[in-house]
């Protein structure tokens, strides 16, 4: 596999805050960690219209989840001011905990096999519009329902997609 490019400070930063949010949950494991992580960014972007962590959007799952698990990231369970965060962000991370936190790594890696921006390497245009903005596909909503998720938390109105995807094509000018 490829070297990860290095990411900037700030996104270095916002991501080490997320990630010492959950360990602040009782999270230990960092592969577990890399997937809550990169639901709620999923999850942000498909509620806001943004990541909560801008430089994850411009990754692909494989990419983000690798560096997460070579440590890159030196993760200290400190208390941290929670005005780091915005109120949608700790909304939405709350929420993933709630729905995500007592699964383990195999049936978080289970439900996300699925995803279409999973997969190998997409360009931002993808990601932003086409990709985290689909509903979760029918195959990980079976998946969550037989590990006892409530999908039904995460779903959201084809009118909210919609202006959410209409506030990302006015911000980026990318086509729909």
């Amino acid at each position: 596999m490829e070297r990860v490019q290095e990411m900037p400070s700030e996104a270095k930063k916002k991501l080490t805050i997320v990630c010492q949010w959950f360990l602040g949950k009782g999270c230990t494991d960092v592969e577990k960690i890399a997937l809550l992580t990169y639901l709620s960014d999923r999850e942000h972007l498909r509620r806001y219209g943004r990541t909560i962590n801008r430089e994850l959007c411009r990754r692909s799952g494989h990419e983000i989840l690798y560096s997460l698990n070579l440590r890159n990231f030196k993760l200290e369970n400190r208390i941290f001011d929670e005005d780091e965060l915005s109120d949608t962000e700790r909304e939405v991370l709350n929420l993933v905990w709630d729905l995500f936190g007592a699964l383990d790594v195999a049936q978080l890696n289970d439900i996300i096999a699925s995803f279409p921006e999973f997969h190998g390497t997409i360009a931002m245009e993808s990601v932003l519009i086409s990709r985290w903005l689909v509903d979760y596909p029918e195959e990980s909503k079976q998946k969550m329902r037989s590990y006892k998720v409530k999908s039904d938390l995460l779903e959201l109105s084809e009118a909210h997609l919609k202006a959410v995807r209409r506030y990302l094509v006015d911000v980026f000018a990318l086509p729909l």
